[in-house]
Parts: structure tokens; C-alpha cells; sequence
């Protein structure tokens, strides 16, 4: 960004490789925001069903539950403004600290009376590619770094904040994995915050509403991204125009509204695949933003680095090119 001046990850890529980097940036970003969006229907309608089960004792299908959320992501995905979010955003980093705090203050105290669950092992090589596809989906937020950035009003201190939010984010993830996995084993469910809630019903289930209303606000956010994308291809073609009437920001909106039901279809289609899917999306998409295509573009751009940067990014490359097939192996191969 600060080598080109470039504003988009994609323009980044065009002048680092040419047009290839540019369509592989936006095929990547289009369908990994896409998919992450999708995962979004699955997560809240797991969560929902379990708490209306728990605390009224309904069994609401999951079907159901995905429809009501549409709900709330059509409108929600007419957004088109990253400020316009900024107090949801604020509610939703209080409600995901709601959920963490639960998570990890039960898990422990699970530990601390009980000890480490029974059938913990060190290392579960049947897992291990699917986990790691799992884990590279954490990047999810990759195609929002650099529009963050502009909107900042001091962008200078952007390279500190994000080394720091980054530590932080992967301080978290680790204890929640750690937590989790020590306090409930090889039981744990597919989302550790329904392990809690199976423990401590009333906690746990404050906790799910917490968390699944911070997925709903956060949608929006996640579908930008895919929405640029669509939107910088229209005006190339000619098709769009940077500032719209009236008339074509209502076709946008429609267009909106189908993205959110193709990403509806998706999640009833792999709401029973959830792992594999999140692993396909991982190797496919998360892959290539977090691991290759910086490294390569840096390269290109930059030049060749220290001698010691040079095997970092040699070690995250070969990384990133091994995970991308062994993760999607694993995942399409143990699709059920």
C-alpha cells in the first residue's frame, strides 16, 4: 500500500503481477467474503436452535431459523458505508467479549475442578488437515484491512494498531481453542460455546445470543467486500456508474438481496458439512489472501527483503501452497 498508493488489495496485485493478480485477488476475495457470510446462517441457527430448546423447550428447525435471518441480512446488506457501522460494530465487539469471557471463565473453571478432559491427545493426525483450514479461515477480515485503513483519520499509526490487534486476536483464538479442547475433549461441539452452554444453561445460552447477535451485525461488514468487488466490475464493463440515480442504486439492492440468497442456498445446501466447508473455503480462499499473494506481491514490489525475512516468507509460501491442497484434499475427501 505505501510502495504503490494503491487503495485495494486487488489494484495491489495488478501492479505487482499484472492482470492475472488483479482477477485472482477479486476471485478469491469475492467468493471467500461469500463464503464467510454463508458460515454466518449456519453458526446463529445452530446456536438459536439450541437456546430455544434449552430455555422454552421449542424445537425450531434449523431451515427455520436460517429463513428468519434473512430477515435481517437483506436490509442489513443495503449498506453501503463502513462509518454507517460503526455503532453496531461497537455493540458487537461488546457482545463477542460477552461470549469469550463465558467461554474461557467456564472452560477453566471445568479444568480447575475436573482436570484435563480424559481423551485429550497432543496431536490428532486424522483432524489435522481440516483443522488447518479451519484455523487460515481466521483471516477472514483480510479483504477489510485496507478500506479500515483509509477511514482512519490518523492512517500512520494503522501498522502499529494492526500488529497489536493481531497479537491480541491470536492471544484469543489460542485460549478459546486451548480452553475448549482441555475442558470438554473430543466431545466438544463443532461451536465450543454450545459445550458451555450444555454445562451452564443460563450463562451459556446469554452467551449464544451474544454472540450469534454480533454475527447478525456483523454481515454487512463481511459482504462489502464481495459487493466492491461486483461493483468495480460493473463500472468496467460500463455498466455501472461510481455515482448512481436512484433507479440503480434500487439495482443494487436487488443485486444485494441475491447474493444474500445465494449465500442462504449455500448454508442450507452445507449447513450438515459445516467443517468440511469451512475447510474447502480455508484452503480455496483464506489461503491464497493470508499466505501467497502478499508474499509473492511483496517480492514483486519491495524486492528481495533481509536474509531472515527471506525464510519467513519462503516458510509462510511453502505453507500457504501445501495447506491450499492438502486442506482441500482432506476436506472434499471426508465430505459427508
Amino acid at each position: 500500500r505505501e510502495a504503490t498508493g494503491l487503495r485495494t488489495f486487488s489494484g495491489i496485485g495488478k501492479e505487482a503481477v499484472g492482470p492475472w493478480g488483479h482477477g485472482a485477488v477479486e476471485l478469491s476475495l469475492f467468493a471467500s467474503q461469500f463464503a464467510y457470510c454463508t458460515t454466518y446462517f449456519i453458526f446463529v441457527a445452530d446456536n438459536l436452535s439450541m437456546v430455544l430448546e434449552v430455555a422454552f423447550g421449542w424445537h425450531v428447525g434449523q431451515l427455520t431459523l436460517m429463513l428468519l435471518q434473512l430477515i435481517a441480512y437483506i436490509p442489513l446488506s443495503w449498506v453501503r458505508r463502513i462509518k454507517v457501522l460503526s455503532q453496531a460494530m461497537l455493540f458487537a465487539n461488546v457482545c463477542i467479549a460477552t461470549g469469550i469471557v463465558t467461554v474461557i471463565g467456564f472452560a477453566s473453571h471445568r479444568i480447575a475442578a475436573e482436570g484435563f478432559h480424559r481423551d485429550v491427545e497432543a496431536i490428532n493426525p486424522k483432524g489435522l488437515f481440516l483443522f488447518t483450514g479451519s484455523v487460515v479461515i481466521c483471516f477472514e477480515g483480510i479483504g477489510l484491512v485496507l478500506p479500515i485503513r483509509d477511514m482512519m483519520k490518523k492512517p500512520q499509526k494503522f501498522k502499529s494498531l494492526l500488529t497489536l490487534c493481531m497479537l491480541g486476536l491470536t492471544l484469543v483464538y489460542c485460549a478459546l481453542g486451548a480452553f475448549g479442547y482441555l475442558a470438554y475433549g473430543g466431545g466438544i461441539e463443532r461451536f465450543v460455546i454450545q459445550s458451555v452452554a450444555r454445562d451452564h444453561p443460563g450463562p451459556g445460552s446469554v452467551a449464544q445470543l451474544a454472540y450469534s447477535c454480533a454475527v447478525v451485525l456483523t454481515y454487512p461488514l463481511m459482504l462489502l467486500p464481495a459487493m466492491n468487488v461486483i461493483n468495480r466490475y460493473l463500472v468496467r464493463l460500463g455498466l455501472w456508474k461510481r455515482s448512481k440515480t436512484d433507479a440503480e442504486k434500487m439495482m443494487e439492492n436487488l443485486i444485494r438481496t441475491f447474493i444474500v440468497l445465494c449465500s442462504f442456498g449455500i448454508a442450507v445446501l452445507c449447513g450438515r458439512s459445516f467443517d468440511n466447508f469451512v475447510g474447502v473455503v480455508g484452503a480455496f480462499c483464506a489461503c491464497p489472501l493470508a499466505l501467497i499473494y502478499p508474499i509473492v506481491f511483496h517480492y514483486r514490489l519491495i524486492g528481495t527483503p533481509s536474509i531472515t525475512k527471506t525464510v519467513v516468507h519462503g516458510i509462510l509460501l511453502l505453507g500457504g501452497l501445501v495447506g491450499l491442497f492438502l486442506c482441500a484434499a482432506v476436506s472434499l475427501a471426508t465430505w459427508s
